[in-house]
């Protein structure tokens, strides 16, 4: 009895291994399949400006988008993405963070996050449809997009693509207030403190006599998970806008 015990047992043994292989064997073949990296490309600057730019005719952003199809992603269209400071300093800092990870081979992925998800970034929107999830839907060619964010004197605000002026630049905070900050009521001003504006980098929740702008461009698609992609960011400068 003893050895027909021994039979079985080691014949148990035997499957038991079997399976284990088995099981092994699949998940090795499952979760051994290499990782799909996918590459955006970005959109392409034309016209960069600075918020020490003293010259108000130059207080525009200009860039084209390329839009590209690509093997197992859909392409969305193209996004802006803006921060307001009271601080040149703070923006100064975040911008060079931002740029450094942008044009570094080895972080230049995670440039978006770092954009959206570090510095929080939003997403700029346009009078004509404030609503959109995408500043620049996909049209499948190049575009030149210009934007100027605030009226300076003779220079109005804009939001065009290919010489189209589709409406004026409007922050994504509710009830889309402008950029034209001396035109506005006090109560439509950036907001500091406790219950600040997610689109405002406040240093002060004192009251200020200038603001500053940075704003950054970025491709975007999407995979078959319905997950984002985003391109490489790219700095499309910034711009001082006075009360005064």
């Amino acid at each position: 009895m003893n050895k027909t015990f021994c039979k079985k047992s080691n014949f148990i043994n035997f499957l038991l291994a079997g399976c284990l292989i088995l099981f092994n064997l699949s998940f090795v073949l499952t979760g051994c399949g290499l990782d799909t990296f996918y590459v955006i490309d970005p959109p392409s600057v034309y016209h960069e400006t600075s918020y020490s730019n003293l010259d108000e005719p130059d207080n525009y952003f200009e860039f084209f988008t390329v839009e590209n199809d690509y093997d197992g992603v859909t392409f969305l269209g193209t996004e802006v993405y803006y921060k307001i400071y009271d601080s040149t300093s703070k923006l100064s800092s975040e911008y060079s963070n931002i740029n450094s990870a942008a044009n570094n081979e080895s972080t230049a992925n995670q440039s978006a996050s770092r954009l959206i998800e570090t510095y929080k970034f939003q997403p700029l929107r346009s009078s004509d449809n404030p609503g959109a999830n995408i500043l620049i839907p996909n049209t499948g060619y190049g575009r030149k997009i210009r934007i100027r964010l605030s009226n300076y004197h003779d220079y109005l605000s804009e939001f065009t693509v290919d010489g189209t002026k589709l409406g004026v630049p409007v922050r994504s905070i509710p009830k889309n207030p402008n950029f034209s900050f001396k035109e506005l009521s006090s109560d439509q001003l950036p907001k500091g403190g406790e219950n600040a504006d997610a689109d405002y980098g406040y240093s002060t929740t004192e009251a200020v006599e200038e603001y500053y702008v940075s704003l950054f461009a970025v491709a975007v698609a999407q995979d078959s998970t319905y997950s984002w992609l985003y391109s490489n960011v790219v700095a499309l400068g910034s711009v001082k806008i006075s009360l005064e």
